[in-house]
């Protein structure tokens, strides 16, 4: 087999085939597979047969990850969740608090801000919080007209840079992680812990991102794709029953799936979130939530136990397609990092450039990186320790360079349409894949430049100053 480097642009390829297919034919697992198959058949020099029976041996491989089935189980039983919150008559039971008894909302604006306010609460997970905002968030669209779309840039945004801003969860432990292991090899008294608080103020994408979207909400302004792609949503289904549920029925679910979260974390961590599981972690949180619901809804009589069994059922159903899509984003990313497609474009960095430029072109190239690979964690370990290398702390602060990477990782995830936070952003919402992909694209590039300026302004002042 090649190295990475013997491959050259080579590497690029599957994940442009990828990302190209994607759009063009707007059938995300076929594109994925095929990019996956292209990807081995480099990888195995062109021999058919040696890339099919690479293509057996990754399935294999994938499958034996335990993460990989607490992450598909994960997404399969959030569905069951969502069904059963809608089933029972507990949506329309907050919806009722909110609009009726304590009229919070009252309009489409103040429907969105209750999400966007909400997700500064859920930073211990990207997808728990992806799935909550669509959950708070979605009782009001039908009545409002906010479409799946809307809905789905809204969860995308209020998960990944939200977590990526906090350093209490798993986000911040892996960084630190990497941060302690590449100060091993450089000679700098620098305390890990303190290079991670620092590189949060440099998180720029992240915070401009978070700031244009409530910019968005509050102006009720839009991109003409959100305006031209709209998926309404159907008209809430009507309750058998003649009573409005107590909201106590929609929050107690999802206190309880926070409070699980949060209390796996700290056990699979030995006291730490910051080492949890977060896999685990959150399977545990929705199958304990899915319990709770059979026992409060069914003693409680808003649903029978042939009801209960018949709409976690569908709700599983809806959720397969998804599945089978987060499958082919572990795959392609496997083959990727086999092929070495992050690595080759870290080689590109070592060209020589002014130094002023260096936190913007880490930027941009860990967004490239994190775009192809789908994967902003993956982009992280790459990087990171190539920004540190880049400079030293006289010239640079290891802060800034961390934080462009971070920035960088989270805008490219945030806008490839083979990212995991982008498919579960979707999943939440119920929304096309790729309608989220196309209409929130012109938000996350906005942001990107800005946060590329900033980038800029932050290397002259850094450097010169």
């Amino acid at each position: 087999m090649q190295t990475p480097i013997e491959l050259g642009f080579w590497t690029l390829l599957p994940p442009v085939v990828g990302v190209t297919l994607a759009f063009i034919t707007r059938k995300v697992f076929f594109s994925l597979l095929i990019a996956t198959l292209l990807g081995l058949f480099l990888i195995h020099h062109g021999d058919i047969w040696g890339t099919l029976e690479g293509f057996g041996l990754l399935i294999l491989k994938l499958f034996a990850k335990a993460w990989v089935i607490y992450t598909l189980l994960f997404a399969l039983l959030v569905g069951g969740i969502i069904r059963l919150l809608e089933a029972s008559g507990a949506v329309r039971g907050f919806v009722h608090l909110l609009t009726q008894e304590r009229s919070w909302v009252a309009s489409r604006k103040s429907a969105l801000f209750l999400g966007y306010f909400a997700s500064f609460f859920f930073f211990v997970e990207s997808s728990i919080a992806s799935l909550l905002v669509a959950t708070i968030t979605k009782p009001f669209a039908y009545t409002y007209r906010i479409t799946r779309e809307k809905i789905a840039y809204l969860c995308d945004t209020a998960s990944a840079p939200v977590c990526s801003l906090v350093a209490l969860n798993g986000w911040g432990a892996l960084i630190l992680g990497i941060i302690t292991a590449t100060l091993e090899s450089i000679d700098t008294p620098q305390a890990p812990i303190a290079l991670l608080l620092s590189s949060l103020a440099f998180n720029f994408y992240a915070i401009v991102a978070l700031l244009f979207l409530g910019y968005i909400i509050l102006r009720d302004r839009d991109f003409a794709t959100m305006q031209t792609t709209q998926t309404l949503y159907e008209a809430p289904t009507l309750s058998t029953y003649s009573t409005t549920p107590s909201a106590l029925y929609f929050f107690l679910p999802l206190a309880t799936m926070v409070g699980t979260l949060l209390g796996m974390l700290l056990w699979t961590g030995d006291g730490s979130m910051l080492h949890g599981s977060g896999s685990l972690s959150v399977l545990v949180a929705v199958s304990g939530t899915l319990g709770l619901m059979a026992i409060l809804y069914i003693s409680q009589k808003l649903l029978s136990i042939r009801e209960w069994v018949k709409e976690t059922a569908l709700g599983v159903r809806d959720m397969v397609g998804i599945v089978l899509i987060l499958v082919g984003a572990f795959l392609l990313s496997d083959t990727l990092s086999t092929l070495g497609t992050a690595r080759f474009l870290g080689e590109i960095f070592t060209a020589s450039i002014p130094l002023f430029a260096v936190p913007a072109l880490l930027f941009v190239l860990a967004s490239v990186i994190a775009f192809a690979t789908g994967t902003s964690w993956g982009t992280f370990a790459i990087m990171i320790p190539i920004a540190m290398y880049s400079i030293t702390p006289e010239s640079l602060p290891y802060g800034l360079v961390i934080g462009a990477v971070i920035s960088g990782g989270v805008f490219g995830d945030h806008a490839s349409p083979i990212s995991d936070t982008t498919i579960i952003a979707s999943m939440a919402s119920q929304c096309p894949p790729m309608n989220h992909v196309k209409t929130q694209l012109p938000y996350a590039l906005t942001s990107a430049f800005i946060a590329l300026g900033f980038f800029l302004v932050a290397g002259l002042l850094s450097a010169y100053l």
